[in-house]
């Protein structure tokens, strides 16, 4: 595993995955979460869960699962709802955190507390605008959403924005210095190499990337992904679940007292492919669709 400074006892330490996609991403977190809580001894462990169930969305189902193998808050994205049963569903888990930017009638809510031994910490899911569904303004939102929980004491906060613009991710990274412990960017699957510090002590990352298949398109397989993008082809991508995985995230280390961020670095690690992975749904798909373009060929 990737090699970090040791822990300071006195700070948080978290680790952030970025979007988790499908069967393959689900794995990985089984197979990686036991190995960094032995190395890296974070606190609490994040994911972007939008893509965990069959790449759209996420059912009870996989939170459930998920939150067994470690993952202790949960954020969410523009497929939030692809999965219906989630919109009935949500306010059971109080670990997963919708986007924020949401009307407010969409339920569950916009944030989530995990209680730790230095305190309260909470992670805000927000959504972008630009090149994205509609949403409410993610600024406003947030920063009235900070000024509650620091009236509630919380001073470690991290914010998630779901977002296609890096820009976007970067005003909100700045407009946030020094009210939230950490910003980072989730969405677009590839991980950014921009970590640092911001000059009032907010830690910032424009893009954690994903956790998935490595040999793919932003985690879904290639030959579906190629027919559409060169010959307009219309066809829904599956996860890709063979070959080598990758995750890529960050891990923090925040300080208590001041809700700053100490140390900051991004990580990305391999694993070797798993055997007989199969994605949920998919085989019962590709017979679908093989049958039509039979039907075509008459």
């Amino acid at each position: 595993m990737q090699k970090i400074p040791q822990k300071n006892a006195k700070n948080l330490r978290i680790v952030a995955f970025g979007d988790i996609v499908g069967s393959a991403g689900r794995a990985i977190i089984k197979q990686l979460v036991p190995e960094i809580k032995q190395h890296w001894q974070p606190d609490i462990i994040i994911a972007n869960v939008e893509n965990a169930s069959h790449g759209y969305g996420l059912t009870p189902k996989h939170a459930i699962e998920l939150h067994n193998f470690g993952i202790d808050l949960m954020t969410m994205g523009n497929h939030t709802w692809d999965k219906h049963i989630l919109w009935y569903t949500i306010k059971k888990f109080r670990y997963i955190a919708r986007p924020l930017n949401q009307t407010r009638e969409t339920p569950g809510q916009g944030y989530a507390i995990h209680a730790t031994k230095f305190g309260n910490f909470a992670v805000i899911s927000l959504v972008g605008r630009f090149f994205m569904n509609p949403a409410n303004c993610p600024f406003h939102a947030v920063f009235d959403m900070i000024k509650d929980l620091h009236k509630q004491g919380i001073k470690m906060i991290a914010v998630d924005i779901h977002a296609e613009a890096s820009a976007e991710k970067q005003i909100m990274g700045y407009f946030l210095d020094g009210k939230a412990s950490i910003v980072w960017g989730t969405h677009t699957h590839v991980q950014t190499a921009d970590d640092h510090i911001l000059p009032k002590g907010t830690g910032y990352l424009t893009d954690l990337g994903m956790t998935g298949a490595l040999e793919s398109v932003l985690g879904f397989e290639i030959e579906p992904a190629l027919k559409k993008m060169i010959y307009g082809e219309p066809n829904r991508m599956h996860p890709a679940t063979k070959g080598p995985l990758i995750a890529t995230g960050l891990i923090a280390d925040i300080n208590p007292s001041s809700g700053k961020t100490k140390f900051l670095m991004r990580f990305k690690e391999k694993l070797d492919p798993i055997p007989n992975l199969v994605e949920e749904n998919a085989e019962k798909d590709h017979i679908i669709r093989t049958d039509m373009e039979k039907e075509a060929e008459l």
